[in-house]
């Protein structure tokens, strides 16, 4: 956690406020602090933390900080927290500048594994999505956080989400049509780890892609990753993002929820020993190879206080059936504690 200056902070609140993401939740324990998510997913929390002078600023909720802090950071000078947003203090009708308001203005980061994470908002393909998703929170992290915010594994992977035929597997229902779009450097990364999978096909149709992104080619290459022929790819794809994940922290909850957690996945290992897979949490596959599972997980945010108040810690069996010419995927919720 750091203090950050008052031209950090209009930095970070424009571009909360130009993506219509801004938001402030007060701290129910401290009713002069208040928090305000800039970045929070599976693989980064990160939210900045101001303390208010309580002399000084008397704001009722959060959303009267909110409706301040889109006036303060629009005109705040960039060198000083001085000469902005007029708000009420402790005498009424009084005026202090909302800036002066802020006793401490301060940042925390923290960076966490995502590899175990599965979410299914859309149905089919759900092994793709989920390798998809993992890879935007890379692409997120750098594009807001900057290259310093991601490893070197990361980056080798990072602009696989800048090829279209791979973000057709969107694992949101929103697709824009930029996501069609895939970049020079997406194309060659996908081509790096055709090769790593040993896919000399898919190698070959990257090249034509790259000299022709023809409509057409790129209808057969989303064809083709979500076939039996592309699943070395996705297997691939799923060992590099767990070696760029697993050097962060994995999250930690009460002692409660770590217990249960614990106690869910030795219970998970022993009923798919039983029905005669083998492998290790969290991946099996049936002798035969035509069953792949992979146990994967939902998590609440560290930071309970900005996350949705349903949100879960949940386990799902996510199968992926290996038949001739298609892959069907499977889900199962295992379990789940609130």
């Amino acid at each position: 956690m750091q203090t950050i200056t008052a031209e950090k902070l209009r930095e970070k609140l424009r571009r909360l406020v130009e993506v219509d993401a801004l938001e402030a939740v007060r701290d129910p324990n401290r009713i002069n602090r208040y928090y305000i998510p800039y970045m929070m997913s599976d693989g980064v929390e990160d939210y900045l933390i101001l303390d208010m002078d309580p002399a000084r600023y008397t704001g009722e909720d959060a959303d009267r900080l909110k409706e301040d802090l889109l006036v303060w950071s629009d005109i705040c000078p960039a060198d000083s927290l001085g000469g902005g947003q007029k708000t009420q203090g402790a005498d009424e009708g009084a005026g202090t500048d909302l800036e002066t308001a802020i006793a401490q203005a301060r940042e925390s980061c923290s960076y966490y594994q995502y590899h175990r994470m599965g979410h299914y908002w859309v149905s089919g393909q759900e092994h793709l999505r989920r390798l998809v998703y993992q890879l935007g929170i890379i692409h997120e992290k750098m594009t807001y956080l900057g290259r310093e915010a991601i490893n070197e594994r990361e980056a080798g992977l990072v602009e696989l989400a800048e090829f279209g035929p791979l973000r057709h597997f969107s694992p949101v229902h929103e697709n824009p049509v930029e996501w069609h779009v895939s970049s020079l450097g997406g194309i060659r990364a996908m081509q790096k780890l055709a090769a790593d999978s040993r896919d000399e096909r898919l190698g070959w149709l990257l090249s034509s892609f790259e000299k022709l992104p023809s409509k057409e080619l790129r209808e057969y290459l989303i064809a083709y990753l979500a076939s039996d022929r592309g699943f070395a790819f996705c297997q691939e794809l799923q060992s590099q993002i767990e070696l760029a994940s697993r050097p962060y922290a994995s999250r930690h909850f009460s002692n409660r929820i770590e217990t249960w957690a614990q106690k869910e996945r030795r219970c998970i290992d022993i009923s798919l020993r039983e029905e005669g897979l083998v492998g290790r949490f969290p991946h099996y596959k049936s002798k035969d190879g035509e069953r792949r599972i992979v146990i994967t997980e939902e998590m609440p945010f560290a930071m309970g206080l900005l996350d949705d108040k349903d949100m879960a810690y949940r386990f799902y069996q996510q199968e992926t059936i290996l038949e001739e010419g298609h892959l069907k995927t499977k889900l199962r919720k295992l379990a789940e504690k609130r």
